[in-house]
């Protein structure tokens, strides 16, 4: 595959000569050559993708990071419960409950003891309405293993964000 990929931006012109010294190329040049066009594909690749997602995000969702959104994203919340619990009486008595979201949290990894919840996303069926609630982003650029973040969808160090605290506080009755 790395040769492959060397070869072929070779013959495109994509690179040039791989070496400075006039010496032949050896399988280890474009095997190194082919890995840096590789990596350089899968983030140009990357970069459109979160491009994509981003000219495409709906007009319905929405995305807080100061503290002072949290109480009127709270009134939508308790909107949209008001209107289940109205709209769809009954709907989940069976599991106990009045009214049912589609909430999820985003964190660190898995692990319960070590891991850490960094943000929260709900949707509000009945109000069409999405929601995600950034609290425990840290800015990984530099970090070994996070070579793929760049300066331009990289969280970063004085970006704004919400208050976990004032996060697990506000949708606690709700969970």
């Amino acid at each position: 595959m790395q040769l492959d990929a060397a070869f072929v931006a070779f013959r495109s012109g994509e690179i040039g000569s791989l070496r400075t010294d006039g010496k032949r190329w050896t399988k280890g040049d474009m095997l190194a050559a082919g890995a840096r066009i590789l990596q350089k594909r899968k983030e140009a690749e990357r970069e459109r993708r979160i491009e994509e997602v981003l000219a495409s995000k709906p007009e319905n969702f929405h995305i807080l990071t100061h503290d002072s959104e949290l109480p009127a994203f709270v009134e939508r919340l308790r909107t949209e419960c008001k209107r289940q619990m109205t709209e769809w009486a009954g709907k989940y008595d069976f599991l106990g409950v009045k009214s049912m979201t589609a909430g999820d949290f985003e964190g660190t990894g898995v692990d319960s003891y070590i891991d850490l919840s960094i943000g929260f996303s709900i949707w509000l069926p009945l109000l069409g309405e999405g929601y995600y609630l950034p609290y425990g982003h840290v800015d990984m650029r530099g970090v070994e293993g996070f070579e793929f973040l760049n300066d331009t969808f990289a969280f970063k160090i004085g970006d704004p964000q919400l208050t976990r605290s004032k996060v697990l506080g506000a949708i606690k009755p709700y969970l």
